[in-house]
């Protein structure tokens, strides 16, 4: 409750981040391992948006979305999945994601979200 009278909106907040990223820029070096977490984050943004999920930020290899309902959430969260492991290994390594989700009520400001979920 905002004000104590006014409900919050509830959502589903999904991060999701590059699994290895650090052996990958270890192996790769900086410029090749950050195209390759690129283009991991941006895999994660389609299969977020097929599912009306909005992009909230990316930090590094970390990337935050939020959902209107936790059925879409853990549907994108699913697809990001299917969606990295479709690529080829890089440098003989398998790229994977790390994905967890939250559904509960949120304060929206300044395009982030805040509270406890």
């Amino acid at each position: 409750m905002i004000d104590g009278d006014t409900p919050l909106p509830s959502r589903c907040l999904v991060f999701a981040d590059v699994a290895g990223s650090t052996r990958l820029y270890e192996r790769l070096g900086d410029k090749a391992a950050l195209r390759v977490v690129d283009l991991c984050l941006k895999l994660a943004a389609a299969a977020s948006t097929a599912y009306q999920g909005e992009v909230v930020k990316t930090i590094g290899d970390e990337i935050m979305v939020a959902f209107p309902s936790a059925e879409q959430g853990l549907l994108a969260a699913c697809d990001m999945q299917q969606r990295i492991a479709a690529v080829r290994p890089i440098a003989g390594q398998p790229l994977a994601i790390r994905v967890g989700c939250q559904w509960g009520p949120v304060v929206a400001e300044d395009g982030d979200y805040f509270g406890d979920t």
